[in-house]
C-alpha cells in the first residue's frame, strides 16, 4: 500500500532547512527540499520500522533537530505467481508429464489443483506433476486449467489454462483364425473371414498365395473354390486383414487346405475285343517330376488294387480303382502320399494287384 507524509519544520533565523534519514525503510523515498515521504512496502516488509528523521539548518554554524517515528506495515497477504504452462501434444497411449511452477511473494506454502483433468490423469497437489498416459479412445484437444493457491490468511490463488491435443493412433485390426479345413477334388468350398478394427476402420480382406481358380471377396472376405481333379494336396493359404487408417495396418492368419485326391479310372480299350494278355506297363513319364501315368490290362473283371511303396516297403499311397472290366485301362499318381503331401525324390515301386495277376514297376521321382 502507498503511503506519504510531508516533514514540517521552522528556523527562527529563516535559514533554508534541508531534510535526511540514516534509516529509511528499504525502498522508501525522502525529498531533502520538500520533505516529502513516499514509500509502498512490499509483502515481505511487515512489521515496525523506526525511522529517523534529521531537518538541518544552511546557518553557520548548521544546526539540525531529529525526530524518530514508528511506521507499522501490517501483513498482506499477496496471492501467488503460477507460470504459464505450454500447450503440448501427445499421442494415443503415450506418456506425458510436466510439472507446474509457482512462486508465491509471501513465501508461503503452495499447493495445486485442477477442475478439469481429462479422464485418467492425475495432478501431484504437493509437487505440481502432471502426469498421464490417453488411452486410444481419448483423441481430441482438452482445454485444462491448473490452480495455484498459497496458504496464507485469506488464502489467494492464480489460474492458467493449457491445451492438451491428444493425437489419433491407427491400432491393427485382429483377423480371426481361420480352420483348417479339408476338401475333395471337384468339391465346392466357402468359408467367410472375420476380422475386426478397434478404431471402427474400414477392413479389405486380401491373399497373396490363393490356390489357383480360388476367390476372395475383399469386403465380405467370402472365400470360394471347387478344386479339380488335378490339385489334390495340401495349400497353405495367407489371408490378410487390412484397414483404412493412417497409415494402414494389417493382421494377418494362415490356414491349411487339404485337397483330397479323388482316384478316377478311365477305361481306354485297344480294341473291341478282349486284350490277349494281362499285364502292368512300365508308367510314363520316368522319371519324373509332379505326375505320372500307370497303364495296365486285364483279360476280365477284376478287383484291383494299386499300392505306391517307398525303397524302404513302407506304404506311401493307395489306389483303389475296385472292381475294373477287361480292357487296357490307365491311372494317374500326382506324387503325393495318403495325407496329400507331395513326396520327396526318389525310387519308388508300383504295385498292381487285380485277381490272380500281380505286377511290380519301378518308379524314380526328380523334383
Amino acid at each position: 500500500q502507498y503511503l506519504t507524509f510531508t516533514l514540517v519544520a521552522t528556523d527562527p533565523d529563516g535559514d533554508s532547512i534541508s531534510y535526511s534519514s540514516p534509516d529509511l525503510p528499504a525502498g522508501a523515498t525522502l525529498n531533502s527540499a520538500s520533505g516529502v515521504f513516499e514509500w509502498t512496502p512490499t509483502y515481505a516488509q511487515a512489521g515496525n520500522h523506526l525511522t529517523t528523521f534529521i531537518a538541518t539548518d544552511n546557518g553557520p554554524p548548521a544546526l539540525a533537530d531529529t525526530e524518530q517515528t514508528t511506521i507499522t506495515v501490517t501483513d498482506v497477504n499477496g496471492p501467488p505467481d503460477l507460470l504459464d504452462q505450454a500447450d503440448t501434444t501427445v499421442a494415443e497411449n503415450q506418456y506425458l508429464t510436466f510439472t507446474l511452477v509457482a512462486t508465491d511473494p509471501d513465501g508461503d506454502t503452495i499447493s495445486f489443483s485442477s477442475p478439469d483433468l481429462p479422464t485418467g490423469a492425475v495432478l501431484d497437489s504437493v509437487t505440481g506433476l502432471f502426469e498421464w498416459t490417453p488411452t486410444y479412445g481419448q483423441a481430441g484437444n482438452y482445454p485444462t486449467t491448473f490452480i495455484a493457491t498459497d496458504w496464507g490468511t485469506p488464502a489467494l490463488a492464480d489460474t492458467e489454462q493449457t491445451i492438451i491435443t491428444v493425437g489419433d493412433v491407427n491400432r491393427p485390426p485382429d483377423l480371426l483364425d481361420q480352420a483348417d479345413t479339408t476338401v475333395a477334388e471337384n468339391q465346392y468350398l466357402t468359408f467367410t473371414l472375420m476380422a475386426t478394427d478397434p478404431d471402427g476402420d474400414t477392413i479389405s480382406f486380401s491373399s497373396p498365395d490363393l490356390p489357383t481358380g480360388a476367390v476372395l471377396d475383399s469386403v465380405t472376405g467370402v472365400f470360394e473354390w471347387t478344386p479339380t481333379y488335378q490339385q489334390a494336396g495340401l495349400y497353405v493359404v495367407t489371408f490378410i486383414a487390412t484397414d483404412d487408417g493412417l497409415p494402414p495396418l494389417a493382421d494377418t492368419t494362415q490356414t491349411d487346405i487339404t485337397v483330397t485326391d479323388v482316384t478316377r479310372v478311365t477305361g481306354e480299350e485297344e480294341n473291341l475285343g478282349v486284350p490277349l494278355s494281362q499285364y502292368l506297363a512300365q508308367n510314363y513319364p520316368n522319371p519324373f517330376r509332379s505326375t505320372t501315368t500307370i497303364t495296365y490290362s486285364l483279360l476280365a473283371p477284376t478287383q484291383v488294387t494299386l499300392n505306391i511303396y517307398d525303397i524302404r516297403g513302407a506304404l506311401v499311397r493307395r489306389l483303389e480303382p475296385g472292381m475294373v472290366p477287361a480292357g487296357r485301362h490307365r491311372m494317374t499318381w500326382d506324387g503325393r502320399d495318403g495325407r496329400g503331401h507331395r513326396v520327396s525324390s526318389g525310387v519308388y515301386f508300383c504295385r498292381l494287384e487285380a485277381g490272380d495277376f500281380s505286377g511290380t514297376r519301378r518308379m524314380v521321382i526328380v523334383r
